[in-house]
Formats: C-alpha cells, structure tokens, sequence
C-alpha cells in the first residue's frame, strides 16, 4: 500500500505536543473483508460510555529496551481529564488519558503514532479509535497515565482534508460515527450500513 501525500496538523506544536495528528492518503483504497476492516471514530467524549480499551504497537517494553518483531497490545482504562491535568499541567483539551491505576500498563517509546481503541457500553462488536499514542513522562509509572491525541477534536478537520483531496471518508451521520474514505481517484467504495463487518452503527 503505497502513501500518496502525508498531511501534519497545521497548528502541530512539537513543544507541547498539541495537535498530534496527521493524515496519510493511500494512492488506492483498502481492499475490505473480514480480516481488513475501517476502524470506526466517534464524536462521543463521555469516558463512562467505553469499555474494554486496548493500545498496540511494536515499541519498547521495560525492562527489554528494544523494538518488538511482533505486534504487542495491553489493555487500559481511560482517565478522567482533571486527574489528568492535575498530575501533568501541561495536558491540553486536545489530548486524553488512559493507563493503569498501579501502573505497568501503558504504550512507550517506538509506539508513538499507534492506535487507542475501545469498546462502546452496549455494543461490543464494533472497535472505536479514541486516542493516538503521542507523550508521556516515561512509562506505565503509578499516576502518570500515557497521553494520547484526542481523535474526536479533528473529524472536522480529517472530514475537510480528506474531502478537499477528492478522497472522502464514508459517513454515518444519524450514528455519530466515520470510518474511512468511500472514493479514489474515481472509484467508489460504499460502506453499507447494512454489513456488520465494516459499518459502524
């Protein structure tokens, strides 16, 4: 799969790590089947509405210090923003946070870029990406979750980039959810709400 054009957030801070996000658009759409599906995205903010968070990537693992051959995941909880914020000021609204009350479980070094995904309450047969590993104050330590890149804040802004470039992502407005983009260079790829294995209603 070959990446025509990477997009950086036009008001990135390398600093403080705000607006951590970009996008990559593909020269060719995804070929979708049971093993290769669009991961869903919400407007929904209210942490109480998820479950069962998992982040994956092939970054280091204390106390290895090396880079995984193989995919590695670790299940999270998400955190309150002001517990958040209170443990590390420099917390934006653009960002949240999710690890390990006792710590030890928490993404590191090399998974930066990687997903957060989770569950809604109600609906567990469809995976939602909530975060984007982006910082943290070293890894899985007691009372400083790992910090993630807040997917909600940008679906105007993916919604406008990916429409701009004639490559949309497909819509379900009455759900409250995207997936991915319908359309490359002038084909068509349809999401039917009507296929568990790739809508996300």
């Amino acid at each position: 799969m070959k990446v025509d054009k990477l997009i950086v957030h036009p008001h990135f801070d390398s600093w403080h790590m705000d607006n951590d996000i970009g996008l990559l658009l593909l020269e060719s759409p995804f070929h979708l089947d049971v093993k290769r599906v669009p991961i869903c995205l919400s407007k929904v903010t209210d942490i109480r509405r998820w479950r069962n968070c998992w982040v994956s990537g092939w970054g280091i693992t204390i106390p290895m210090l090396r880079m995984y051959p193989v995919l590695q995941k670790v299940d999270i909880q998400l955190i309150k923003w002001k517990k958040c914020f209170h443990a590390m000021p420099s917390v934006t609204k653009n960002m949240l946070c999710a690890g390990s009350p006792q710590g030890g479980k928490d993404a590191c070094q090399g998974d930066s870029g990687g997903p957060l995904v989770c569950q809604k309450k109600g609906n567990e047969n469809i995976w939602y990406q909530l975060g984007i590993v982006s910082w943290g104050v070293g890894c899985g330590k007691k009372n400083l979750p790992g910090v993630y890149t807040k997917v909600s804040n940008y679906l105007s802004w993916i919604n406008m980039v990916t429409t701009a470039s004639g490559r949309p992502y497909a819509s379900e407005p009455d759900s409250g959810v995207i997936s991915l983009w319908s359309k490359v260079k002038g084909e068509e790829k349809v999401v039917r709400r009507d296929s568990h294995i790739i809508s996300c209603a």
